[in-house]
């Protein structure tokens, strides 16, 4: 496993120095890294000839044992512009989902609105179906008013003809009446005078 470790010097007997590293951070997977907790330090291989301070990667085996060290300042700025690539990937994808957001937000307030619109026009249509009923409903009324209606005029015509049948019968009586007065007139020698001051 790789760590991103500090140098730092310790002094020891006789005036000499022996070198440390400080672990600081642990790559968990590729662009992957956590900070280490504590202050574990680990002793460096004789052959680590790096200045106090200066930053190393560190390969440990399963023994907590250093099996390679090597300058981190290389390494380092390809992860800080790896990190800064991802960055500005992350950044793009934000905008974009912000885009996207922004867009379902629209597509969500036109949906509502064509649902509204859908409310009422259904209401619309409800309306309409019921004045159509009623309509229907008094168009079923005048078809029985016309029925009745031509009972009426049927019944009248009838009767009409009836009471002109009638009329015609009186009107017969009356004109033999006036035939049969005239004859009797000529038979007892009035004039038309008399006859007409005696009618």
């Amino acid at each position: 496993m790789r760590y991103l470790a500090e140098v730092q010097k310790k002094s020891g007997f006789m005036g000499g120095s022996r070198a440390e590293f400080k672990l600081l951070a642990c790559e968990r997977s590729e662009q992957n890294w956590s900070t280490v907790s504590g202050d574990e330090l680990l002793p460096a291989p004789d052959d680590a000839s790096y200045g106090a301070g200066s930053l190393v990667l560190i390969e440990l085996s399963n023994g907590r044992q250093v099996q390679r060290h090597y300058e981190a300042g290389r390494q380092l700025a390809s992860i800080l512009q790896n990190f800064s690539s991802l960055n500005k990937k992350f950044k793009t994808q934000e905008d974009e989902i912000e885009q996207w957001k922004e867009s379902l937000t629209y597509q969500s307030q036109a949906l509502n609105q064509r649902e509204l619109e859908l409310d009422t026009r259904e209401d619309e249509v409800k309306q309409a179906a019921d004045e159509l009923t009623q309509l229907e409903e008094q168009k079923a009324e005048l078809a029985t008013f016309r029925t009745a209606l031509d009972e009426q005029r049927q019944d009248y015509e009838r009767k009409n003809s009836e009471l002109e049948g009638a009329w015609a019968h009186v009107n017969g009586e009356k004109l033999k009446l006036e035939e049969h007065r005239e004859a009797e007139s000529a038979q007892a020698g009035l004039d038309s005078g008399q006859t007409l001051k005696l009618r």
